[in-house]
């Protein structure tokens, strides 16, 4: 955890490790439950992706920029929340992904 638990700026200091930055900005997106501090990560995905499955709210998916981590998370949030909602949301499915895409066959 940063030191001071909720403060990004002093994630902007870690300069020496990349890793510890990242970790750092999770650590507090997570304790102040706001994605937007994990944009400010080199790969936020992760961190978007972890932060959407603990508030559970799956509109925190949508900050994602690439269309497969997008729906990686909505997958991930589906298969959490079982909200057929989400369904029209997943742009591709593969064939090894029959849990979700079960929960989706009966949804309008």
């Amino acid at each position: 955890m940063a030191p001071g638990r909720g403060d990004p700026e002093l994630c902007e200091k870690v300069v020496d490790s990349v890793s510890l930055r990242s970790n750092c900005f999770e650590d507090v997106a997570t304790h102040n439950l706001d994605p937007a501090i994990c944009d400010r990560m080199e790969l936020p995905a992760y961190c978007i992706m972890n932060l959407a499955k603990k508030m559970r709210n799956s509109s925190v998916c949508e900050r994602m920029k690439d269309e497969g981590y997008r729906d990686d998370c909505y997958k991930e949030m589906l298969r959490l929340t079982k909200d057929k909602s989400l369904c029209g949301k997943i742009v591709r499915w593969f064939e090894w992904e029959h849990e979700q895409q079960d929960l989706c066959k009966d949804s309008g």
